[in-house]
C-alpha cells in the first residue's frame, strides 16, 4: 500500500508514526458490535526521512503486506491479514512545544482485504468500463469524420453554409472534450494498472507493457492528436477548401486508427486478467482438492487403527 503523509505543525515536527489493527469482516451471529483492537505500531517502510523541526513535511511510504504474512498462501488462517478481515491504518504524530509536545492522529483509513481472484474480478469490470468510455469516443469520432467528409463548405456562396459553419465549429470543440474524455480514461487506466502492481496481479515488466501500449497512446492522443484536429477543423472552418477538408479528414483518420489499437489492446488485456484469474482458480481446485484427499486418507488411517471397543484392533 502506497502512500504520501502530508505534515503541518507551528511548532515544528518532532515524530511521525504508521499504527495498524486488523479485525475480522464478518459480523458476529448475535449481532453484536465486536470489540475495536488496539491499534500498534506498522512496519511501513519510509521512504521519505522526516526532517526534525520542519513546520511541513510530505512523507513517501509504503506498507508491504506480504511481510506480515506467515504462510504463502494468502488465503491461510496464519495470516493475521487475509481476505474477510478489515485492515485500518492510521498515522500519529507529535511536535517539538515545550515544555509538553502537542499530538494528534489522522484519521482512520479501513480497507477491506479480499480474495486476488475477487480483486481480479473489479478490476477488469474497471478495464471494461474504461473500454466502453473510449470506444463511446470512438464511435463519435467516426461520426465527426464522416460528417466532415461530405458537409457542405462553411464558405460555399450557399445559403446552408452559415449553419454549416456553425456544425463544424461544434465539432472543432467536440475534439476538445473527446481530448479531455481520453485523458481521463488514461489516468483511470494508469489506477488499475498500479493496483495490479501493487497486489502483485502481474510481473512489472507486463504491467510497463501494457502501459506502453495504453496509457502513453491516450496521453499523446489528448495532448496532441485532438488538439491538432481541433486546431485544423477550426481552419476548415474558415477556409472552407478541399486541402483543409482533406487535412481534417486524415487527422480524423489518425486517431481513429489508434483508437482501434488502444481498444484492441484493452481488450487482450482484459483476456489476460481473465486467464490468470481462470488458472488461480484451477490451482486453488487442486489444492483444496489434494487437502481432502489428505484429510480423508487421515480419516481413515485412524478408522482403521482406532479400538473398536470388542477388544480386538
Amino acid at each position: 500500500i502506497p502512500g504520501v503523509l502530508k505534515l503541518r505543525d507551528d511548532h515544528g515536527l518532532a515524530t511521525a508514526a504508521a499504527m495498524f489493527r486488523v479485525m475480522s469482516a464478518t459480523p458476529p451471529e448475535n449481532g453484536e458490535k465486536p470489540p475495536e483492537p488496539p491499534f500498534r505500531a506498522a512496519g511501513v517502510e519510509w521512504l521519505t526521512e522526516l526532517q526534525t523541526g520542519a513546520t511541513e513535511a510530505e512523507l513517501e511510504l509504503a506498507f508491504d503486506l506480504q511481510t506480515a504474512m506467515k504462510d504463502p498462501n494468502p488465503n491461510s488462517e496464519l495470516n493475521e491479514i487475509r481476505p474477510d478481515t478489515l485492515l485500518s491504518i492510521r498515522f500519529d504524530a507529535a511536535d517539538r512545544r515545550a515544555p509538553e509536545a502537542n499530538q494528534a492522529s489522522s484519521e482512520v483509513r479501513t480497507l477491506r482485504v479480499v480474495t486476488r481472484e475477487k480483486l481480479l474480478q473489479e478490476l477488469r469490470r474497471r478495464q471494461s468500463e474504461q473500454r466502453n468510455e473510449l470506444e463511446r469516443v470512438l464511435q463519435k469520432e467516426v461520426e465527426a469524420r464522416a460528417e466532415l467528409a461530405e458537409i457542405l463548405s462553411p464558405t460555399a456562396a450557399h445559403a446552408d453554409a452559415p449553419r454549416a459553419k456553425l456544425r463544424v465549429d461544434q465539432l472543432a470543440r467536440q475534439q476538445g472534450a473527446l481530448g479531455k474524455t481520453a485523458q481521463a480514461v488514461g489516468d483511470r487506466y494508469r489506477e488499475i494498472l498500479d493496483e495490479m502492481l501493487n497486489n502483485r496481479l502481474f510481473e512489472p515488466n507486463v504491467l510497463r507493457g501494457i502501459e506502453s501500449k495504453v496509457v502513453s497512446p491516450l496521453v499523446t492522443l489528448a495532448l496532441e492528436d485532438f488538439p491538432d484536429s481541433a486546431r485544423l477543423t477550426d481552419a476548415f472552418a474558415r477556409a472552407g477548401d478541399d486541402p483543409a477538408r482533406a487535412a481534417v479528414v486524415e487527422a480524423f483518420d489518425a486517431i481513429i486508427a489508434r483508437l482501434r489499437r488502444i481498444i484492441e489492446q484493452m481488450e487482450r488485456t482484459e483476456d489476460l486478467a481473465a486467464l490468470v484469474e481462470s488458472l488461480r482458480i484451477v490451482i486453488r481446485t487442486e489444492r483444496d482438492a489434494e487437502a481432502l484427499l489428505r484429510q480423508m486418507r487421515d480419516s481413515e488411517g485412524n478408522e482403521l487403527f482406532r479400538d473398536r471397543g470388542d477388544g480386538k484392533k
